[in-house]
C-alpha cells in the first residue's frame, strides 16, 4: 500500500496535476499502509484475545470462553462469539479475520497458538 502510494505521488508530481484531490488519495494511501505496517493485527493474550480490524475502529476484546465457532475459509479464519452478558436469545459476532496480513508460517504459528488457548468444549 505505501508502494502504491508512493508510485501514485510520483506519477502525480511528473504530470503536475493541479487539482489536491489525487494528492489526498496518494496520502491515504501512504497513511493506511504506515499503520498496518506499524499495528499488531491480533494479540493473543493467556485468556482472551484482541483485534483491530479497521484505524477507527475500536479494538474487539474476546475472552477465548466466548468464542462459539471457528471457521477457516482459505485466508479467512471466521470467529464467532457471543459476550457473556448478552441476552439469551442474542446472535453471535463475526470477526474476520485476514490471515493474508501474516506470511506462511507466521500463519501455522498464530493458528496454532490461537487453537490452543481455545476451551476444549468447542471442538466436541
Amino acid at each position: 500500500m505505501i508502494v502504491c502510494g508512493v508510485l501514485l505521488l510520483v506519477f502525480l508530481v511528473v504530470l503536475d496535476l493541479p487539482t489536491s484531490s489525487p494528492y489526498a488519495v496518494t496520502i491515504m494511501l501512504i497513511v493506511m499502509g504506515g499503520w498496518k505496517m506499524s499495528r499488531a493485527y491480533v494479540t493473543l493474550h493467556s485468556d482472551y484475545f484482541q483485534t483491530q480490524l479497521a484505524p477507527i475502529g475500536g479494538w474487539h476484546t474476546v475472552l477465548y470462553n466466548e468464542v462459539t465457532d471457528i471457521e477457516e475459509n482459505g485466508k479467512m479464519l471466521n470467529i464467532y462469539y457471543k459476550k457473556f452478558n448478552s441476552a439469551g436469545g442474542a446472535k453471535s459476532t463475526l470477526i474476520k479475520l485476514s490471515l493474508g496480513e501474516f506470511d506462511e508460517a507466521e500463519q501455522e504459528r498464530f493458528i496454532a497458538a490461537f487453537y490452543a488457548r481455545l476451551p476444549d468444549s468447542l471442538f466436541q
